[in-house]
């Protein structure tokens, strides 16, 4: 049975229980403002959105340890130890289940192929199945390749509600935290995401947008 690498990482997190000890507080030295970088002309040309599913915000009590992995780097690619400082076990569920669509398509080919395989069914039906699946599992693939975790640098505009826009653009990223704040400029504070990639982002863009009601 194939499994992406992805999945399998992802799936161990997700079945494993999910212990978090006592939060070490890191301090934060530097300032907000320091991971503002707009995009040329404000946004990216042909950015594609990345699905809400596949991005997860880190939760306040893990925005410190972020904050000091992405001090030096925009993005960061998370291990399992690492995601489990970063995000709840509720999230990586989530992330679970939106990564493992094209691998559950694929496992389930390869169910069907040594079915087909054994000489006692001889049946035509039991191939056919097997090759409709094999054909599903590839345009499953075809519209979501191999995902990985990566931690990226994110902001918001202090103590105002909103959402996240993030889009890719060839290995450009855009983080853009929209809020309903107008009106001056905003109080930055950090807040970093976990997003599923299928590549490493090699510039991330950050910055933050307000919606006037």
């Amino acid at each position: 049975m194939r499994r992406g690498i992805a999945c399998s990482f992802l799936t161990v997190l997700g079945l494993a229980a999910c212990v978090h000890p006592d939060p070490v507080v890191v301090p934060i030295t530097i300032a907000p403002v320091a991971w503002l970088a707009p995009a040329p002309g404000g946004s990216l040309a042909q950015c594609q959105p990345v699905h809400a599913m596949l991005v997860r915000e880190v939760p306040t009590l893990a925005v410190p340890q972020a904050v000091a992995y992405l001090t030096v780097q925009s993005s960061m690619p998370l291990d399992a130890a690492q995601m489990k400082q970063m995000l709840p076990a509720s999230d990586i569920d989530r992330l679970v289940i939106a990564e493992t669509s094209a691998i559950d398509a694929e496992d389930e080919a390869d169910r069907r192929e040594a079915i087909a395989a054994d000489p006692v069914l001889s049946n035509p039906a039991y191939r056919q199945a097997a090759q409709n699946q094999r054909i599903e599992a590839a345009v499953r693939r075809e519209a979501q390749p191999t995902l990985q975790p990566y931690l990226i640098r994110g902001l918001q505009a202090r103590e105002a509600a909103g959402g996240y826009a993030v889009c890719r653009a060839a290995d450009a990223l855009q983080v853009t935290h929209v809020s309903n704040l107008g009106g001056g400029t905003p109080e930055l504070w950090f807040k970093p995401l976990v997003v599923l990639l299928p590549a490493p982002p090699g510039t991330v863009y950050v910055g933050t947008a307000a919606v006037r009601s």
